[in-house]
């Protein structure tokens, strides 16, 4: 089903300001701007509805985290920007699996449980902030000084707030992985255009390119391709516009070779690399005649 959903949980929530309007997730809640040094915290999440993690699995995993983010710095290198990924290896067990079931199975089935899906978004919160809590525990203990009171490390926000620390950077990227690259499942980045919980993704693939995918999604990139929620007719054909002038565009190919993958004008400046959007381009993929603000 590839992660036909991530727009939905993406969309783009446009501040009107006289011809000028603020694409929700660009410069937005913890992972603003993809630049300077970014941290991966991969979290491996296993339950009785999912397949258990193996070493090889883990490996393979680590493996394709490892391709796709020196694929995303050689983009960012083309460009003159700085930029630099590293992957967050505490110590031995923190690539251990935490185990957490899912309130309804699966991912997709706790998502879209209900026809409201802020339920299905606030229990999914509800077991990553579970996840991350276990996680945390394996973390080593605050000796700062500075911090007057305890970091309870209970969420995924309280999580991210101590890898900030431990890594002397904001750009924190929190991944869960779950083990079931091989079913009809999802991968979806939740609250990348909002503030009111921390984005965070969700991967079931071990694909490099849909690593990618969801990791530029995190600082704010949204689908290009057409998914079902692309229910009026102008979006759809905007969309097969896109995808006609950028055949390459990482955002609407997923599953494709990364290496033959490339990031296209409009994802450039949705996470941050390029300040300004060419007005017929916003018009082309951004439904409005209004200009996307400069930042």
């Amino acid at each position: 089903m590839k992660n036909l959903y991530s727009i939905l949980l993406l969309v783009l929530m446009l501040t009107s300001c006289s011809t000028r309007y603020r694409v929700g997730t660009v410069s937005n809640n913890v992972c603003k701007t993809l630049k300077e040094k970014v941290v991966i915290v991969p979290v491996f999440v296993e339950s009785e509805y999912t397949h258990v993690w193996s070493e090889y699995d883990i490996q393979s995993t680590l493996d394709s985290i490892d391709r796709a983010k020196t694929w995303i710095v050689n983009q960012a290198f083309k460009r003159n920007k700085t930029l630099s990924i590293e992957v967050a290896y505490l110590k031995m067990d923190s690539i251990t699996p935490v185990k957490e079931e899912f309130q309804f199975k699966t991912l997709s089935g706790t998502l879209f449980k209900y026809i409201n899906l802020s339920k299905g978004i606030k229990m999914v919160d509800n077991w990553a902030d579970a996840s991350a809590k276990k996680y945390a525990k394996r973390l080593p203990p605050e000796t700062s000084k500075e911090i007057l009171s305890n970091n309870k490390l209970n969420d995924s926000e309280r999580l991210i707030a101590r890898m900030k620390d431990l890594y002397g950077t904001d750009n924190i990227v929190l991944m869960y992985f779950i083990n079931n690259y091989y079913e009809n499942e999802i991968s979806v980045v939740l609250h990348s255009g909002d503030t009111m919980h921390v984005e965070y993704g969700v991967v079931s693939a071990k694909s490099s390119s849909v690593i990618a995918h969801e990791f530029l999604h995190v600082f704010g990139a949204l689908d290009m391709y057409i998914t079902p929620f692309d229910r009026r007719i102008i979006h759809r054909m905007k969309k097969r516009k896109a995808m006609r002038q950028f055949p390459q565009e990482i955002m609407a190919f997923t599953y494709r070779d990364l290496q033959k993958l490339e990031i296209s004008p409009l994802t450039e400046y949705l996470i941050g690399w390029s300040p300004t959007l060419d007005k017929k381009l916003a018009k082309r993929f951004l439904w409005r005649r209004f200009r996307p603000v400069d930042y």
